[in-house]
């Protein structure tokens, strides 16, 4: 292997490692914002509880922008050395490489972007549900099988914005396996397989 290829693999390997750790820091404050309480029936019941989850939310989008902001800068950074390390190279090996690194960093860009489109509209129907539900307290009653609107179209647009909850929901999970093929994929190519 020529002294440029591993160069290249070092480079990989301390983004890969860099990546892994803004993803796991994102994941430890995300869990520690209980998103499974913010749309529960206990919490919405009341205006505190509803207004404690608009305030998770909005820290929610905060903790989402910093993350993005992490990663962009994290893909800046990271495309600079890389293209360095390339230009280094011999002719026939920076052909050879630049495909596949290519083709690593856009795939992690689109299921980047997929993922802060996804957690956007997430974010935005459950402030939309905790804002219909506070703007319709007076005419809203709670019962074991859920909220309940004197007005149909107030219950349409909640069944409206549940379904959006529950696509991007599906959709996040399905994306998670995605990254965690492209974590593999990139392990693996990095010789980090050892160090998941």
């Amino acid at each position: 292997m020529h002294p440029t290829e591993i160069k290249l693999i070092e480079i990989g390997k301390r983004y890969a490692l860099f990546a892994l750790q803004v993803a796991k820091t994102y994941n430890e404050r995300q869990a520690e914002l209980q998103l499974d309480l913010v749309l529960s029936q206990t919490r919405l019941e009341t205006t505190e509880g509803t207004q404690a989850s608009l305030d998770v939310l909005s820290h929610l989008d905060k903790l989402t922008n910093a993350h993005k902001a992490a990663f962009t800068k994290y893909v800046g950074s990271s495309s600079a050395e890389f293209a360095h390390a390339l230009a280094e190279m011999p002719a026939d090996l920076q052909e050879k490489n630049r495909a596949g690194l290519l083709d690593s960093v856009n795939r992690q860009l689109e299921i980047q972007s997929d993922f802060y489109v996804n957690r956007k509209r997430w974010i935005k129907a459950a402030v939309d549900i905790c804002n219909l539900i506070e703007s319709r307290r007076a005419t809203c009653t709670f019962s074991e099988g859920g909220v309940t609107f004197a007005d149909p179209p107030d219950h349409a647009q909640l069944e409206s914005l549940l379904a959006i909850v529950e696509e991007t929901h599906r959709f996040e999970m399905a994306l998670l396996e995605k990254r965690l093929a492209c974590i593999a994929a990139s392990a693996s190519v990095f010789s980090l397989g050892a160090q998941k």
